[in-house]
């Protein structure tokens, strides 16, 4: 009877093995079909159909912040490709946009650091939302920052620091400091 019961217990901590391995595996699949997707949003706004990135980042959004957390830097990425499509979308007037861009960059902040490339992301997105809303002023320091961290992180021949440094021109243009 014994060894029936230390073969039990064999056989129950093999199949206690099995299943966290199992369960792991999904863990890692599911993380690995949440970045496949990401990737798909962020293509879908490369190729400009920014309604359906639109759609998928906000089924994605519940998604994540269902497995990673509401706080988790997962949840701050659809959220900047979310706002991306929204505002490349036209849709900066959203009233959720700027609240989702807020969110982003807080949460890039606490996790990763004031500067992190995440962060210029997420500043940028901001800076672009207040700048189709005509807040000139409050843009501006946005894009400088967002500026600052991908020149400092990535150097300044990046193609980042390029789109950075275009955002930032562009307020420019728009408010009429040629000078600067």
């Amino acid at each position: 009877m014994r060894a029936l019961d230390g073969g039990l217990r064999v056989l129950a901590v093999l199949i206690l093995l099995a299943l966290a391995a199992s369960l792991h595996s999904r863990s890692v699949l599911a993380g690995d079909l949440k970045d496949d997707r990401l990737d798909d949003l962020k293509a879908l706004v490369e190729e400009g159909k920014y309604l359906d990135a639109e759609t998928g980042a906000r089924s994605l959004l519940a998604d994540v912040e269902a497995t990673s957390g509401a706080e988790s830097v997962e949840v701050a990425k659809v959220l900047d490709v979310l706002v991306e499509s929204l505002w490349r979308g036209h849709k900066s007037k959203d009233p959720d946009a700027r609240k989702m861009a807020e969110r982003a960059l807080a949460i890039n902040e606490k996790a990763l650091g004031p500067n992190h490339t995440s962060v210029a992301t997420s500043v940028s997105n901001l800076g672009i939302l207040l700048c189709d809303a005509g807040d000139y002023a409050g843009a501006r320091p946005l894009f400088e920052r967002a500026l600052a961290i991908t020149e400092k992180a990535l150097g300044p021949d990046d193609p980042a620091v390029g789109e950075s440094l275009n955002n930032l021109a562009n307020l420019l243009f728009v408010t009429g400091d040629y000078a600067g």
